[in-house]
């Protein structure tokens, strides 16, 4: 048995409209060893312009901070990472478990159509991220969305189960992937914040269940109180 962290890559690499999720490696896939003191769970992480907690619970790694998406790229940027380091059986394949803060800049063309209907957006937003895993390796085998204003932003949530079938060194097969994703509207219509998290298992192992650590992740960002629209 070894003790393993998942390192991130950047997931998801997009302009408004385009997804290149089948070319880009999963980051479930990249793996580093190494020993790190957890984040402060009650500490918020404050970027420039929102916050979030850190996963709680235990053996969770914080990875190092990205920089922000300048103002003029659109794209779909992952800026923070963490990973848990869970017991692993080489004989079975890696078990992972991440979660990721990811920024998405707005042009003036989405915030136009943000502001005339919002729900209408985040239904294409929903359709993109339930798109990019059910393609190439990845088939979705169950999805759940629904608009979101529990946090007081206009958000979606989107959970879902994947097959993974193509794992290095287990191609072919069935991992599960147990994802859970929410994106969020700033209020200036400026940006869209995206939290993920996710656990990939291999066929032989059950899924340790991210929910206790993760949920209060997901639920805690909060804008900045002097972003307006």
């Amino acid at each position: 048995m070894a003790i393993f962290a998942a390192g991130v890559l950047v997931a998801r690499d997009c302009d408004e409209g385009a997804y290149a999720a089948a070319s880009s490696p999963d980051p479930h896939d990249v793996s580093v060893f190494r020993f790190a003191s957890n984040p402060e769970a009650e500490k918020r992480i404050v970027f420039t312009e929102f916050s979030v907690l850190a996963p709680q619970g235990e053996n969770w790694i914080e990875g190092p901070r990205l920089p922000e998406p300048p103002t003029k790229d659109f794209g779909i940027r992952e800026i923070m990472k963490f990973s848990k380091l869970l017991p692993q059986d080489d004989r079975h394949g890696p078990h992972t478990a991440l979660a990721t803060v990811s920024v998405m800049r707005t042009t003036a063309t989405t915030k136009a159509a943000i502001r005339k209907d919002a729900s209408a957006f985040l239904g294409f937003r929903m359709g993109i991220v339930a798109q990019s895993n059910d393609v190439g390796r990845m088939k979705l085998v169950w999805r759940q969305g629904q608009l979101d204003t529990s946090l007081g932003y206009q958000c979606f949530r989107f959970d879902f189960l994947s097959e993974d079938r193509g794992v290095p060194l287990f191609k072919d097969v069935p991992f599960k992937m147990y994802g859970h994703d929410m994106e969020c509207i700033s209020p200036s219509s400026d940006f869209i914040v995206a939290l993920h998290y996710s656990e990939r298992v291999p066929p032989e192992e059950e899924p340790v269940g991210l929910f206790r650590d993760c949920e209060v992740f997901m639920r805690s960002l909060q804008f900045s109180p002097t972003l307006r629209g």
